[in-house]
């Protein structure tokens, strides 16, 4: 025997040291000829299949929820009295139940967006723009809509 070789084991040394290796499993089957080593094999498949779709089902749900967040939001356009957007106006929203109000400066073409908002508080909108203003909106909590419209008239 030379250095970096293995030694050549006999068969029944091999018996001895390994047994499992040289026996065969013997072949288990029911009285209608079913193996059953390799319904046991499929049977542990199918549960492993199905853990791991139970655990990615969750997963899939919270994606889902990480877009719908539950708010709602309000759009719409300020315009003068002649119908022309209303650059410059600022839109007043007031959270009726809490009494907050947030503010929005329109651009050129008289657009204004809320978001973020609760769907059961009732919110109240108007815009005023150079000590003019327009008559009060409100959002109600029992519309159900994610986006609303709604324009704005300064009187």
């Amino acid at each position: 025997m030379q250095c970096g070789e293995a030694p050549d084991l006999s068969r029944a040394r091999r018996r001895h040291f390994f047994p499992s290796a040289t026996k065969a499993a013997p072949e288990k089957s029911n009285n209608r000829g079913v193996d059953m080593n390799a319904l046991a094999k499929w049977s542990v498949c199918a549960v492993i299949v199905g853990c791991i779709l139970l655990m990615s089902a969750p997963a899939q749900a919270q994606n889902k929820r990480s877009f719908d967040t539950g708010t709602r939001t309000v759009t719409g356009v300020v315009n003068d009295h002649d119908g022309k957007p209303a650059s410059g106006a600022v839109v007043l929203l007031k959270n009726n139940k809490t009494l907050q109000v947030r503010s929005y400066r329109t651009k050129d073409d008289g657009v204004y967006k809320f978001v973020g908002l609760s769907p059961n508080d009732n919110y109240e909108l108007r815009a005023q723009l150079n000590g003019v203003s327009s008559g009060s909106k409100t959002l109600s909590q029992f519309d159900g809509r994610k986006e609303t419209k709604i324009d704005l008239k300064l009187k």
